[in-house]
């Protein structure tokens, strides 16, 4: 459930900053009975998309996402996308099979369009958890989803190749070594997935083409 303000806050921060593209929020859980909530939840909640997703309001460009829940994007922007050939080649999440990676994609797309990713920790939103989501096998399929599809892998290194570690804060205190190390290691990655790099390619240039 989103808060009261939260449609007119992402519509003005679109309007205050023309070259943002997503904007995400902070979430609070809503269970069906919070006495069962097991421990471990609250050290794994952004899993589940609960919590925050920064430290401070800002550009998060550097993160490669932002939650599917609660996102908001502009519209026109992801139809031109679509309408200049390109499908999505995650698949996301099918029936038990709990892959993901899909807002991911959305979100690298529209870097490669030019846009940033916003975070404002001023839109909150309540994300319901069901209890049949709160056991520790759920959990455990969760993260293996996580890692099923490697096409997000690849976008994510191919990013950081190509377009760099935008402002990472981790970059602050050793900005050329975390920048060298960083993308020798989006390299080693890449170069495992060659095959995965000419489709990420093409959807690049139909994304740059439709802009």
């Amino acid at each position: 459930w989103l808060a009261p303000d939260y449609l007119s806050k992402v519509f003005q921060i679109f309007e205050n900053n023309k070259k943002i593209g997503v904007i995400g929020g902070a979430s609070t859980p809503v269970f069906d009975d919070d006495a069962s909530v097991p421990p471990w939840f609250y050290t794994s909640c952004n899993a589940y998309a609960v919590g925050i997703q920064a430290q401070v309001t800002g550009d998060i460009t550097y993160r490669g996402y932002i939650w599917g829940a609660g996102m908001g994007f502009r519209t026109y922007v992801l139809k031109a996308i679509f309408g200049s050939g390109v499908d999505p080649l995650i698949s996301d999440r099918k029936g038990e099979l709990l892959t993901s990676g899909g807002d991911g994609e959305i979100c690298t797309w529209y870097i490669f369009a030019g846009y940033s990713l916003w975070y404002d920790e001023t839109l909150t939103f309540q994300h319901y958890i069901p209890k049949s989501r709160l056991n520790y096998s759920y959990y455990q399929k969760l993260l293996t989803g996580f890692k099923v599809d490697k096409t997000w892998t690849v976008y994510r290194n191919y990013i950081i190749l190509k377009y760099g570690i935008f402002n990472d804060p981790r970059s602050k205190k050793f900005p050329l070594i975390f920048i060298l190390v960083r993308k020798m290691l989006a390299l080693f990655v890449l170069l495992r997935y060659v095959s995965s790099i000419s489709l990420i390619r093409k959807t690049e240039i139909n994304i740059k083409l439709s802009h």
